[in-house]
């Protein structure tokens, strides 16, 4: 892998996280893409 290709992984390793923090944190009807898009 590139650093490029890493340095993007990890980002959207961190977007992932926040997304999951987020849903748990507030308990309201989000559209299907934010779990699979």
């Amino acid at each position: 892998l590139s650093n490029k290709t890493i340095h993007n992984n990890n980002n959207y390793k961190k977007l992932q996280y926040y997304n999951i923090n987020y849903i748990e944190q507030i308990p309201i009807p989000v559209p299907v893409p934010i779990y699979y898009g």
